[in-house]
C-alpha cells in the first residue's frame, strides 16, 4: 500500500456555471490561474 495521503478541498462558488466555465477554461483566464502550479499550461477544447 502506498504512503500517499489524499486530501480534498471544497469551495462553494456563487456564480452561474457559464461564468465559472469561462474563467476556468477561457483562453485568457486559464493560463492566469494555472500559472501558480503549471506555468505555460493551456487548454484546448470546448
Amino acid at each position: 500500500m502506498s504512503n500517499v495521503k489524499r486530501i480534498q478541498f471544497n469551495t462553494a462558488i456563487k456564480s452561474p456555471v457559464e461564468v465559472v466555465w469561462e474563467v476556468m477554461f477561457g483562453a485568457e483566464t486559464y493560463p492566469r490561474w494555472t500559472k501558480v502550479f503549471a506555468e505555460g499550461s493551456y487548454f484546448e477544447g470546448s
